[in-house]
């Protein structure tokens, strides 16, 4: 199954590297956490500036935002920091509903699947509490290093925890006070772990630089492991429908990967460049089309994810509408376009013959004249010669008939 990728849109406001993330249930928004110490709601379609900022002039945390989650209706926010404190909102109007003080860095939480209870992730126990009271239900404890992560399997009757002595844990709520599975396998802290979503499968990273693929209902020898980043591995996420997985860690690297494989190392897809930066978190969008990821710089990004039959679209990501096609115009019958008249050759200009009694030709007679060439113009001088010398001839011929009348009358006179 070959993969593509096309960039949506980055969400830039925070001042500081981004810890967490989580879509609302409808994809329409995404709230994040941050080194900044705010937590922001954005439009998940459209970006641009945050829709609410939660920071400590609010009731916000005044230190690292290490986890923030919408609950399965989108109408609360849970959130955690290294302030020692975990706080619940109202996700609509952004005002906290209450806030519970702990002994130390609250490092994750995390709803269960009705969201009535929520775990969170302290360096020495992960805590289940009723979220309509913000009062302890009970302790999960049995690790032997500080604890990196917590969560509810996807039908909230199992919490896996993970922790820096390289194991996983699997706790039966039904009975919490001894963990049901121990997954051995890493040699590495154990930094992030992930539910597929019929909670069959359960995934996880480490600073050993592999991922794991464990049965977290039968326990026992991991089922898969995949050697394809180059350092540590910091965030894992499946895909809605379970079919891929991916990771990001410290090699500012991106990885999706066939997650129904038994084997194999090469992944479907890998974004990797420098201004990815470390990635802390990883999200999918609830339809499964998008996946959004945070890192140690200040945006978050937001990716199409391409299948073998979607094409790329514009965000905001919507079905395509067939626009209609047009009718078929009749072209009209055009006349034939005749071809161009050379324009006339000029031809050289000669001088003609003048009459002693013809004005010299000015200078002018040799340009174009009211749109006449001067070869025309020698043609009318020529004429005009000739009409001169016949009309001087005439002229000559009664002068001197006058001439001779006139003598001759003398002639007469003088006679008489």
């Amino acid at each position: 199954m070959a993969l593509m990728n096309h960039k949506l849109l980055d969400l830039d406001g925070h001042l500081a590297a981004i810890y967490s993330l989580s879509y609302h249930p409808d994809g329409s928004r995404i709230v994040t956490g941050s080194r900044d110490r705010s937590i922001r709601i954005w439009d998940a379609y459209a970006g641009g500036e945050p829709i609410m900022l939660l920071d400590d002039t609010v009731g916000g945390h005044n230190n690292y935002v290490y986890g923030t989650e919408y609950s399965h209706d989108g109408n609360l926010l849970v959130s955690c920091a290294r302030d020692d404190t975990f706080k619940l909102w109202d996700a609509n109007s952004g005002t906290v509903i209450w806030t519970v003080e702990q002994d130390g860095d609250v490092r994750a939480c995390h709803f269960n699947n009705d969201s009535s209870r929520i775990v969170i992730t302290t360096k020495e126990f992960a805590k289940v509490w009723d979220t309509a009271t913000g009062g302890e239900l009970f302790t999960l404890s049995g690790h032997t290093e500080y604890l990196t992560r917590s969560l509810f399997s996807p039908d909230g009757k199992m919490v896996a925890t993970a922790a820096r002595d390289d194991t996983i844990k699997i706790w039966d709520l039904a009975n919490p006070a001894e963990p049901k599975h121990t997954l051995r396998g890493h040699v590495g802290d154990v930094t992030n772990i992930a539910f597929n979503s019929d909670g069959t499968r359960l995934a996880s990273t480490s600073t050993d630089s592999t991922i794991k693929i464990w049965d977290p209902i039968l326990g026992g020898e991991a089922l898969r492991t995949i050697d394809g980043h180059d350092q540590d591995i910091d965030s894992v996420a499946y895909s809605p429908d379970g079919l891929l997985l991916a990771t990001g860690g410290y090699d500012n690297e991106l990885n999706i990967w066939d997650a129904t494989a038994k084997v194999g190392n090469f992944p479907l897809l890998t974004m990797k460049a420098q201004d990815i930066g470390h990635v802390d978190d990883i999200i999918w969008s609830p339809d499964g089309k998008r996946i959004a990821f945070g890192s140690d710089l200040s945006d978050v990004e937001i990716w199409q994810i391409l299948r073998p039959t979607q094409s790329p679209t514009v965000a905001p990501v919507k079905a395509p509408v067939a626009p209609p096609v047009p009718a078929p115009v009749p072209q009209p019958v055009r006349a034939p376009v005749p071809p161009p008249v050379p324009a006339p050759v000029a031809k050289p200009f000669t001088s003609p013959v003048m009459s002693p009694i013809a004005s010299q030709p000015s200078n002018n007679e040799n340009k174009w004249i009211e749109g006449q060439s001067t070869d025309n113009m020698g043609s009318k001088l020529g004429t005009g010669v000739i009409v001169g010398v016949v009309v001087g001839s005439v002229a000559i011929t009664t002068l001197l008939v006058i001439v001779w009348i006139a003598s001759r009358k003398g002639r007469r006179n003088s006679q008489r």
